[in-house]
């Protein structure tokens, strides 16, 4: 049986900054357990556009994972963010504490108010507002949406890949995993994990995130396109910073076929705040990093 593990409840990480408040929690999670394997983050509010969404999921994950290092925690810690859920049910047998900000005014769903809680004194700051302009796209905007990758030791960017497809999605979520074939030459192969073991993986990360009426249906990547190089009816495309340029090829093959485009929507890799292309998106931490480690420590 997995045991059980804390969650953190934040109300408005659009509006406000936590980075102190997430420090103060980690430092006193890792000395009361440092075996904690498990984190979860619940935003209370909800979220309407999905640049809010990114901007989100990205400061948390990035700022949560640095101190996780900071402290010894590895990559295999794991957290996980969760927001605009119908019902908080299914955390119900998984969670031993909530814990927030005392002064907050940051509703504890009803599903949990029997869960212990933890009020921490501390202060959070105004974020200033971008005025940066972007072509934002709206909660369940379209019917069908993809994403794909090779989903190898799931970590934080893939799930932010699969929270964004999940947020923009009112029908079904269409995950496209790469096969075996097209990894033979990935760097440290000898650590990749298995297709099975990457779909576990990915199943079991939506089923936590999914709880409303959305299906998703995985497919085994074997060429550039998968999936959305045979499925017509699919509406929009998730796709990191990194990959944009294969939502550039994915149209053009499908419009060889007289499909419909697809909308490419363009999220932000985890990593430093100044990556980009051209520094080989600094401090994002990938799947060929893990597998390193973990090549490092079973073959030297």
């Amino acid at each position: 049986m997995t045991s059980k593990h804390p969650a953190i409840l934040i109300k408005d990480p659009l509006q406000y900054d936590y980075d102190d408040f997430f420090s103060i929690v980690l430092e006193g999670l890792h000395k009361e357990t440092p075996s904690l394997s498990t984190i979860d983050i619940i935003i209370s509010q909800y979220i309407q556009i999905s640049d809010d969404l990114n901007f989100c999921l990205s400061k948390i994950y990035n700022r949560l994972r640095r101190k996780a290092f900071d402290l010894g925690w590895d990559y295999t810690f794991e957290i996980d963010v969760l927001f605009n859920q119908e019902s908080y049910s299914g955390l119900r047998e998984s969670l031993n504490k909530i814990i927030h900000i005392s002064d907050e005014e940051s509703v504890i769903p009803k599903e949990l108010t029997d869960i212990k809680t933890q009020g921490i004194k501390t202060k959070v700051y105004k974020i200033a507002k971008s005025n940066k302009k972007s072509k934002f796209k709206k909660h369940q905007e379209y019917d069908v949406t993809a994403v794909g990758g090779t989903f190898d030791h799931l970590h934080d960017g893939h799930k932010i890949l699969l929270s964004l497809a999940v947020f923009l999605t009112c029908k079904t979520v269409i995950i496209g995993i790469t096969g075996p074939k097209l990894l033979i030459n990935k760097k440290y192969s000898e650590v990749l994990e298995s297709y099975e073991t990457r779909q576990l993986r990915v199943v079991a990360y939506l089923q936590k995130v999914l709880n409303y009426a959305i299906t998703f249906e995985i497919f085994q990547i074997n060429d550039v396109c998968g999936p959305t190089g045979y499925i017509k009816n699919i509406d929009a495309l998730v796709v990191s910073e990194e990959s944009s340029k294969g939502g550039d090829f994915v149209n053009k093959t499908r419009r060889e076929k007289a499909y419909p485009e697809l909308d490419v929507i363009v999220i932000n890799v985890i990593g430093d705040e100044n990556s980009n292309e051209q520094n080989n998106w600094l401090g994002k931490l990938s799947s060929t990093d893990i597998r390193k480690q973990e090549y490092t420590k079973h073959y030297k």
